[in-house]
C-alpha cells in the first residue's frame, strides 16, 4: 500500500497538519481574492500568543503608505534590540496577527518585535516588497528612540517567503550602504524559483505542493 504525504508524518504531528489545512484553492481558479478570504478564516481559528496588543504605526513611503506592527517592552535601561519581522504566505497573503512573530516576542527576554504588511502580489510585483521591506527598516533605524531600542542591533527575519524578503533585504541594504543589520533569522526560507531542491520539488506535500509555490512566484515575479 501506497503511503499518502500525511501518513509518513509522525502522529503526534498530524492533528497540526488538519489545523494548519490546505491550499486548494490556488490550484483551482487561482481566485487570489477567495483565497485570501480562506486564508483568514484559517487563521482566525488559531490560537494567538500572549494578550499584548501592537501599536499599529503607519508610515509613508514612496510607494505609498505602510503599516507596521510593534511589540514592545516595558521601559527598560538600555535600549533593547529590534527584530523586523516579515509574515510568510507565497507573497500573496498573510496577516498583522502572524502567530511566528508573536511567539518570538513572548519567547524573547528582551527585544522589540516589529511586523511589517508589506504589499502582495499579484497587486505588487516584484520588487515592490523588497521596497517596502527597505522602507520599513529605515524607517525604523531612524526613529529608534522613538521605538526606545538599539539602533545598532536591528535584526531582520521571516518565515516562508518572509524569510526570502528578510535575506533580499540584508543584500540590498549591503548593495546600497543602508543601515546595519545586526542577525538574520531565516526559518524555511522560500528563496528559489526555481524550485530546483528536493524538497522543492514535493508536489504531493500535505500543505504547500509544488504548484502552490509555483503559482506564487508567477504572480511575484
Amino acid at each position: 500500500m501506497i503511503m499518502s504525504q500525511i501518513d509518513r508524518v509522525h502522529p503526534s504531528l498530524r492533528g497540526v497538519l488538519k489545523n494548519l489545512g490546505t491550499q486548494e484553492e490556488l490550484l483551482s481558479d487561482c481566485d487570489i481574492d477567495e483565497v485570501r478570504k480562506n486564508s483568514e478564516k484559517r487563521l482566525a481559528r488559531k490560537p494567538v500568543f500572549g494578550s499584548v496588543q501592537p501599536e499599529k504605526i503607519s508610515i509613508n513611503t514612496l510607494r505609498g503608505s505602510l503599516n507596521l506592527y510593534v511589540f514592545s517592552l516595558a521601559q527598560t535601561h538600555a535600549p533593547p534590540p529590534c527584530l523586523l519581522w516579515f509574515y510568510g504566505a507565497g507573497y500573496v497573503m498573510g496577516q498583522a496577527r502572524d502567530m511566528w512573530c508573536r511567539l518570538l516576542f513572548y519567547q524573547s527576554s528582551n527585544c522589540v518585535v516589529i511586523l511589517v504588511e508589506y504589499g502582495f502580489a499579484q497587486e505588487n510585483r516584484a520588487p515592490a516588497v523588497l521596497y517596502d521591506g527597505y522602507s520599513a527598516l529605515n524607517w525604523v533605524r531612524d526613529n529608534a528612540k522613538r521605538l526606545n531600542i538599539n539602533p545598532e542591533r536591528i535584526a531582520v527575519g521571516g518565515a516562508s517567503t518572509g524569510g526570502g524578503l528578510a535575506a533580499g533585504l540584508a543584500m540590498y541594504r549591503r548593495d546600497n550602504c543602508g543601515p546595519s543589520i545586526c542577525f538574520q533569522l531565516l526559518l524555511y526560507l522560500m528563496i528559489d524559483n526555481r524550485q530546483d531542491t528536493p524538497s522543492g520539488r514535493l508536489k504531493d506535500h500535505p500543505v504547500w505542493p509544488l504548484d502552490h509555490s509555483l503559482a506564487c512566484w508567477d504572480m511575484y515575479l
